[in-house]
């Protein structure tokens, strides 16, 4: 017996050693892009909630605001200053655990080291999980909340008599509230999970469990919620729905359009034949748990059921990045159905060699995300502002005006630039139009705008970025426009 239990122990010693590189790996590929320009929607936390008083965050609210991200933030901020890199270490810090947690899920999912293996790597390689792992918002911390939450719904239908595990269930399915409220969906589905798992067995002490877990968790976001609640009252918070359709209605108008746009934000940057397998893993997944009911093993795919299900049925419009927390869900249910494949394989040694194989290839599928320079899944792009506000700064800034799409960013960095005044259009030597693209560019610039007129022909701001800034000079001549 102890014979075969020291190999056991190695292999799992070797698994965790392993993810741990993989974790590591992650880690210093999420590194590289804490100091990309400052998004619209990062900028605009920092400014009016993260900048300011813990009171503030606790008791004013828009869906910008994720509450306990925006509390993490503002710490981070008083510890190392308002730099993007320091505002986005919460991001980041999330978007690193969530390389175990998803991890540690495949593992009590199926018991596979392979399986938990080619998921720490999808997870550690996923661009879109790397971009908002550098980006001072709370979906980072909401992705690992929910797969935390999925792995202790599993613990459960496995053992529902662990009160630790219910106690868990409860913190983390609050916490992930109070970071965003788009938890709720994965509460729910984990819930629905639960409730049809321990059907035969919702009696006695597991039906008084579950009641007072379910229970708590609402009661505790609804504390958390409290002192919003009595300080906008309750329509601040009904109205997101309303906000969300005026804010998405231009983007977003069908049912299709937001499952188009999840799915493409899922996969961007993967390869063909990359998808492919996640693709190939799912359908195996899924079939397995059809074809061989396991409750706990079918968990994950009740889950990227239920969610899309209960949105659909709220009519409540969600951008793609607000269904990253199902995300690594699916690259689990990947992994788990790619891993099961090859338990089919009889020969140890061919099974050693595919499996080598196979996780060699899933590294390769990664990279793509490691030659990327700039990550930005939102329509504003990442514009070097910045460097446009220094030199409005060297000039002068009361000479300079910036018109902007961009203007919670523009703000952020004329706070931190310590530039008090800039010139209005109609005073100004120089003007700035910062905007994602030429035609957006145009769309500002008016010259039949009073004060326009002015000035010489729009041309591009030399700049490395992507998005650009586009400047104009008075027509005649001038100190600054001769710069």
């Amino acid at each position: 017996m102890a014979s075969n239990a020291r190999p056991t122990r190695r292999s799992a010693a070797t698994t965790v050693l392993a993810v741990l590189i993989v974790l590591l790996a992650g880690a210093v590929l999420r590194w590289r892009f804490l100091d990309h320009p400052m998004r619209y929607d990062e900028s605009y936390n920092y400014i009016h909630y993260a900048s300011r008083s813990p009171g503030h965050i606790l008791t004013h609210y828009t869906p910008n605001n994720h509450v306990l991200h925006t509390l993490m933030v503002q710490a981070a901020s008083r510890m190392w200053g308002d730099s993007p890199a320091a505002l986005r270490i919460p991001a980041f810090v999330g978007g690193v655990l969530l390389i175990a947690a998803a991890a540690w899920l495949a593992w009590i999912v199926s018991s596979s080291r392979l399986a938990a293996l080619l998921t720490a790597i999808a997870v550690a390689g996923s661009s879109p999980l790397v971009e908002y792992s550098a980006n001072a918002r709370g979906y980072s911390w909401l992705a690992l909340f929910a797969t935390l939450l999925t792995g202790l719904t599993v613990k459960l239908l496995r053992n529902p008599h662990e009160q630790r595990s219910w106690v868990l269930w409860t913190v983390v399915g609050a916490s992930g509230a109070f970071t965003v409220p788009v938890m709720g969906l994965a509460i729910v589905g984990n819930l629905v999970g639960l409730i049809a798992g321990l059907w035969k067995e919702l009696r006695g002490a597991v039906l008084r469990n579950l009641t007072v877990s379910t229970g708590l968790c609402f009661v505790l976001s609804l504390l958390f919620y409290l002192p919003i609640l009595l300080s906008e009252g309750p329509q601040k918070l009904l109205a997101t729905r309303d906000m969300a359709y005026g804010i998405l209605g231009d983007q977003i108008r069908s049912w299709s359009d937001m499952v188009t746009a999840a799915s493409l934000l899922a996969v961007r940057h993967a390869p063909a034949w990359c998808v492919a397998a996640y693709v190939f893993g799912f359908v195996v997944f899924a079939v397995a748990a059809l074809v061989r009911p396991d409750r706990h093993r079918s968990l994950p795919l009740v889950l990227l059921a239920t969610a899309p299900a209960m949105a659909w049925l709220a009519r409540a419009p969600l951008p793609a990045r607000a269904w990253l927390f199902a995300l690594p869900m699916f690259l689990t249910c990947s992994a788990v159905g790619i891993a099961c494949v090859l338990s089919a394989i009889r020969a140890a040694p061919l099974r050693v060699a595919v499996g080598t194989t196979l996780l060699a290839l899933s590294v390769v599928g990664s990279l793509p995300v490691v030659r990327e320079s700039r990550l930005c899944a939102e329509p504003c792009g990442l514009v070097e502002v910045e460097d446009a506000l220094r030199e409005c700064h060297q000039f002068g800034a009361e000479r300079c005006a910036v018109v902007s799409r961009f203007s919670p960013a523009t703000a952020y960095y004329t706070r931190r630039l310590g530039i008090a005044r800039m010139a209005p259009p109609d005073q100004a030597e120089r003007i700035y139009i910062v905007a994602d693209d030429g035609s957006a560019a145009a769309e500002l610039w008016n010259p039949s705008v009073p004060g326009f007129d002015r000035f010489s022909p729009l041309r591009p701001w030399p700049s490395d970025a992507p998005a650009g800034l586009y400047v104009a000079d008075l027509a005649q001549p001038s100190a600054l426009a001769n710069n």
